[in-house]
């Protein structure tokens, strides 16, 4: 069975974004560039959905730290590390022009932060018998966690590690609202991208 567009889409984000932050944390320019013009090609569609929050987390001071993972700021990064060199200005120049491929169905994303110690919830129907993607990038500051459950209540898919790169992919049985609870582990605001197919 052929992978759908836009599981295929939501894949190539989550991609971009591990590449971004390895980029980042090894002062990769060109690591950082690949995966500027990956987001570029995907044309994103809105988010229609409501968030409601659940916790005692405050608000908090702002904050310096998190990286900032849209493509303009990934590119503005990889041209601080350039340099003056000629031949990553030139990549630089090339991600920038990235046109997304038009037939593509890019993925639905949505920016939000979560306060720490919240949950974000947020509820989204998938159909039945076609593959569900959720891909989750946050700004690096704490870890977060994804937990994606059906209209009864039970736990679908998780993704509990110590970080906050999260993905999460199943077969929905039947068509219906299911809830994305992204959890923040952390003592600040994590700002987040999260991508749906």
């Amino acid at each position: 069975k052929t992978q759908s567009a836009s599981v295929s889409a939501v894949e190539t984000l989550e991609l971009a974004d591990r590449l971004a932050v390895y980029g980042i944390k090894q002062g990769d320019p060109v690591a950082i560039i690949q995966a500027a013009k990956m987001k570029k090609s995907l044309p994103p569609r809105a988010f229609d959905g409501k968030k409601a929050a659940e916790g005692k987390g405050a608000a908090g001071a702002d904050k310096s730290s998190g990286y900032d993972l849209s493509a303009d700021a990934l590119l503005a990064r990889a041209d601080g590390l350039a340099a003056g060199n000629a031949t990553l200005a030139g990549l630089i120049k090339d991600a920038r022009a990235t046109k997304s491929r038009g037939a593509t169905r890019g993925p639905v994303l949505h920016s939000d932060a979560v306060q720490a110690g919240n949950t974000d919830i947020y509820n989204v129907s998938f159909r039945g018998g076609e593959q569900a993607i959720i891909a989750v990038s946050g700004d690096g500051d704490t870890d977060l966690d994804l937990y994606v459950k059906d209209e009864n209540g039970n736990t679908v898919c998780s993704d509990t590690d110590y970080t906050d790169q999260m993905a999460c992919s199943w077969t929905p049985a039947w068509t219906g609202p299911f809830q994305i609870r992204i959890q923040n582990r952390g003592r600040v605001y994590n700002r987040y991208t999260m991508a749906i197919n």
